[in-house]
């Protein structure tokens, strides 16, 4: 892993610097020359830049972005046209979400189901100020795992499609192995995703136990108050969760940016890290502020700083800005070789030898919803299951690839 970020930085494709430069919230001079620059470059492709902001779902900053720039630029004008046709449909698409969810949240709430609404909507308004910036697939719901199976009972009574029957939601085994369930709009084609966790627990251990309904913040949209994550968890589950997927999408990281921006100094970071550090997931909020700090100049306490210099999170921050036009995850690889590279930056994030280790091990032996999708026992024998995947793993690593060479 390189040490020099900045260099790691300047090495991405023009396209990345073009999608970072137009997500900044205090664009410099040198932000708008780069995006006016790369604008008129005769090799422009708009359709594979729409696709790329899309991919990375900042689309609507790229849009305001440039929307902006061109009342200082005319010529930038003759994009607008085509950019405002996809921005329109993301706004009118993220309203009707918007719309729905506060339904969706009234009729839990109606029945007696506390929830929280979090990332979509919630996190737009959070942290963007505005529902229409910040691109979403889906509606996050979480509710107490006590209540899971009624919640779905009553979406499915909403017209929603559930992705399997909802019976399932009263296996307490596929319940441990999983962390939402999802709903498919018949009418509305809306994807709605109800969660009893927010992360899974083969990532963070600790975190999958955090009672988050202790603390609550509220959101207010299209003047309704909705009850979402406490902006302490948020920060702490948005870096979670980026780092889960290796922070594929720039969107991840500009969600951070923008969070702590808006939030400024009512955020305690005493209080912050000594929440992550309980829910050991020290290293992995670093690693968030650090990209957000790298790539959008994120303002942070000089305590906070002086920890994103140390060499390791320096060294996390330069690989993840690397993996970003880099083909260390393609499409060439095998499943496994995927796997394995997920599984060692995954380690990496850690804080301690001892959870180091704790994660090798529930990594390797705790059971998955592939094993328990392979026997259905009764909850006296979910022990069973510990057995069964370390058959399941020397079965598909050994016994079978020893009979492909015989065969052969």
């Amino acid at each position: 892993m390189p040490n020099n970020q900045s260099e790691t930085i300047t090495d991405l494709s023009d396209e990345l610097l073009f999608l970072i430069a137009c997500c900044q919230t205090e664009a410099t001079k040198e932000d708008e020359n780069f995006i006016y620059t790369y604008l008129n470059d005769e090799s422009l492709d708009l359709n594979t830049l729409i696709r790329l902001a899309n991919q990375h779902g900042i689309f609507p900053l790229v849009y305001k972005s440039i929307m902006n720039l061109s009342k200082s630029h005319a010529s930038l004008e003759q994009f607008l046209p085509d950019l405002k046709s996809v921005y329109s449909q993301i706004a009118r698409r993220n309203m009707l979400m918007s719309a729905e969810l506060i339904r969706i949240m009234k009729l839990l709430k109606d029945n007696d189901i506390e929830a929280l609404a979090f990332k979509g909507p919630a996190l737009a308004k959070m942290a963007y100020g505005d529902i229409t910036l910040r691109q979403y697939g889906d509606l996050d719901i979480l509710v107490d795992e006590k209540d899971l199976y009624q919640a779905a009972a009553l979406i499915v009574d909403q017209n929603y499609e559930p992705m399997d029957s909802i019976e399932f939601l009263k296996n307490s085994a596929k319940i441990h192995v999983e962390k939402n369930y999802e709903f498919y709009g018949r009418k509305n084609g809306i994807k709605v995703e109800i969660h009893w966790r927010l992360i899974n627990s083969s990532f963070l251990k600790k975190f999958k136990n955090y009672n988050v309904f202790s603390t609550q913040d509220t959101v207010h949209i299209n003047n309704t108050p909705l009850p979402t994550l406490d902006t302490k968890i948020l920060l702490l589950y948005l870096c979670n969760h980026g780092a889960s997927h290796m922070w594929e999408r720039l969107e991840w990281i500009v969600d951070i940016d923008k969070l702590v921006r808006v939030e400024g100094t009512s955020l305690n970071w005493d209080t912050i890290m000594i929440l992550a550090a309980s829910l050991q997931s020290k290293i992995t909020l670093l690693l968030g502020l650090g990209l957000s700090k790298a790539l959008f100049h994120t303002k942070l306490p000089p305590e906070i700083e002086s920890q994103l210099n140390s060499a390791q999170i320096s060294n996390l921050v330069s690989f993840v800005l690397q993996t970003f036009d880099s083909d260390l995850i393609t499409k060439d690889h095998t499943s496994h070789e995927k796997n394995f590279k997920v599984f060692q930056f995954n380690l990496a994030l850690q804080d301690s030898l001892l959870t180091k280790a704790r994660f090798i091990l529930h990594t390797l032996f705790d059971y998955s919803d592939r094993d328990v999708m392979s026997i259905n026992l009764p909850k006296p024998l979910f022990f069973l299951y510990y057995p069964i995947r370390i058959l399941r793993i020397i079965n598909k690593y050994t016994l079978i690839p020893l009979k492909r060479l015989f065969i052969k």
